[in-house]
């Protein structure tokens, strides 16, 4: 589900347009992309925790030509807003990525990011059919 929230991220953002980097989706919106009648507030809470701790791995050289791995955060926010002041019925939900990670998600044409079909993705019940997918596309 953490994945299927980023692709949400990525299906709504402008990858050519660096200076916005804030997504704000409602909680309808978001169960109407992801074909469900309901998301507990827990769960919702439960996966963007997650998805705020994932780390991506990129290897390179830096400028001395010397190898080097860096560990970079994906979102820098998440946030939810609430309808009532008890923090019950949900109202919208919040991503933005980090600075670091901006590199990557905005550089598209020199990352090579495969833009994915989001209805296939959001079909995918587990990590490996959507690492599979992933390598099926970029190597067909």
């Amino acid at each position: 589900m953490e994945l299927k929230l980023f692709d949400i991220y990525l299906a709504r953002i402008n990858p050519e347009d660096p200076t916005v980097t804030k997504v704000v989706f409602t909680k309808a919106e978001l169960c109407k992309v992801l074909g469900i009648v309901q998301i507990h507030n827990d769960e919702l809470k439960k996966y963007l925790r997650t998805l705020m701790s994932s780390i991506i791995e990129v290897k390179g050289y830096n400028e001395k030509g010397k190898a080097e791995t860096t560990l970079i955060a994906l979102l820098s926010v998440a946030k939810i807003t609430y309808n009532d002041r008890h923090f019950g019925n949900v109202a919208t939900v919040e991503m933005q990525c980090s600075e670091e990670a901006k590199r990557y998600i905005y550089n598209v044409s020199a990352v090579g990011y495969l833009r994915m079909n989001l209805a296939k993705v959001l079909s995918f019940d587990g990590r490996n059919p959507y690492s599979l997918y992933q390598y099926l596309l970029r190597n067909r």
